[in-house]
């Protein structure tokens, strides 16, 4: 909750805390109340509010999808899938922070500035999402060695020669042409998985083949 701890040490805009609150809270009573014009004590609200947020603990949180620290680096991998993902997710970081800095610069409360901090709220919160998103994606494929829509499946190998060598081939091309795919768009972790996942089925079709050479031999 980076957002949160840095609008309560920063000067407490009331549009960005308002949006902030809307995003993470849950008072069905503070929210209607936060569309409405500001004043002191619904400030005073707001500020008691989102820092309650900010003492919950982390698995209260998780239910919004905030389950990594923002502030955390994704580290360089030699897994193809995984640093696909972190170039995914590091023009997004990346601009999350400049829009941060950005939101740090604003001066003044008259109308341009606020509706600025406004737009530059939401910004970073939609940004800080789709991190959030990526770090999901990240740590499923971890647990489960693929990706949510890259699910591994078996597929039955034919017993007629044509049709095996039909199906060698397919995967052949299944495999250049993801590898094709992966060089063109380096962050899209999901033609990694989609080579890794044929090759490994034409491993499995290489292996049952050269099993059956060696017991005709016999």
């Amino acid at each position: 909750m980076e957002l949160i701890k840095k609008w309560m040490e920063g000067k407490r805009n009331f549009y960005v805390g308002a949006a902030l609150y809307k995003q993470f809270g849950s008072d069905t009573s503070l929210l209607k109340l936060l569309s409405g014009k500001p004043t002191p004590h619904l400030q005073s609200m707001l500020e008691g509010a989102l820092a309650a947020l900010l003492e919950q603990p982390k698995i209260v949180l998780q239910d919004k999808q905030v389950t990594k620290p923002e502030a955390e680096e994704m580290p360089q991998s030699n897994d193809a899938v995984l640093e696909a993902m972190r170039k995914e997710w590091q023009p997004l970081y990346q601009r999350m922070n400049y829009l941060r800095h950005q939101l740090d610069k604003q001066e003044g409360n008259g109308p341009e500035a606020t509706e600025t901090r406004k737009d530059l709220a939401f910004e970073i919160l939609s940004l800080e999402q789709e991190c959030m998103r990526v770090w999901e994606r990240r740590d499923y494929y971890q647990k489960h060695g693929s990706l949510p829509e890259v699910q591994q499946r078996e597929v039955p190998v034919p017993t007629d020669p044509l049709e095996l060598g039909r199906m060698v081939e397919t995967l052949k091309r299944n495999i250049r042409r993801n590898k094709a795919q992966a060089q063109k768009h380096p962050d899209n972790p999901t033609y990694p998985a989609l080579a890794r996942q044929y090759q490994e089925q034409l491993e499995k079709i290489t292996d049952q083949l050269k099993s059956n050479e060696g017991i005709k031999k016999q």
